[in-house]
């Protein structure tokens, strides 16, 4: 798709700035404190593809296929959040997975489905997708999803877990899932996902490919 590149570079600036957001919350409440991380540029470099690759392939599996099927079959709203679960199931088996992982892992899947709706294009969640675990491992040093990560900066939770995040990382924080609500229900009354049914879904998914 020729605005495949466009897409992602957008993407991948939102979620850099929604990571932040978390972080800033974090930080502003005393749940969080940063000191120079050790990181070598060949690291640096690798991290970037690795994270690139993990966002195109999560993104084809937990956005593409699954959400075409869910979608020749239920409304919108229902294929979105049945695709979003299977997203935050996969990562029952990582280290320190809790509930608020499960919930705000979910609610992320649900994000980069609306924004793959909304766009046409599954290049803005890719670069969503990919902006995000970037900025917080590398850039930040927090785990990613309960993977350790080194970065720039080095992430030091602080107080309850439900708060810093713990040692799954930012992603199991509340502050996480208020960040993350807050942007989808921005984006639903925005451009009206809400009514979209499977139809429309299929033939720019079909698009797409």
């Amino acid at each position: 798709n020729k605005k495949f590149f466009s897409g992602f570079f957008k993407g991948s600036l939102i979620g850099l700035i929604l990571l932040l957001c978390c972080t800033v919350l974090a930080y502003l409440n005393g749940n969080v404190s940063f000191t120079l991380g050790k990181i070598t540029l060949p690291l640096f470099l690798g991290y970037l593809v690795f994270y690139l690759f993990v966002s195109v392939f999560e993104e084809l599996l937990f956005r593409s296929f699954p959400l075409r099927v869910f979608a020749e079959r239920y409304a919108a709203p229902l294929a979105i959040v049945l695709s979003s679960l299977l997203f935050g199931i996969a990562h029952i088996g990582n280290d320190d997975f809790n509930w608020l992982a499960m919930i705000n892992i979910t609610l992320a899947g649900i994000l980069f489905a609306i924004f793959i709706l909304q766009k046409g294009n599954i290049s803005w969640a890719i670069g969503l997708h990919f902006g995000w675990n970037f900025t917080q491992g590398t850039l930040l040093g927090y785990q990613v999803s309960g993977n350790e990560s080194p970065g720039l900066l080095s992430a030091k939770p602080i107080g309850e877990n439900y708060l810093s995040g713990g040692s799954f990382g930012i992603e199991s924080s509340i502050f996480c899932t208020l960040v993350i609500a807050i942007t989808i229900v921005y984006l639903f009354l925005k451009y009206k996902i809400a009514p979209i049914y499977e139809n429309t879904i299929i033939e720019e998914l079909e698009e797409d490919t």
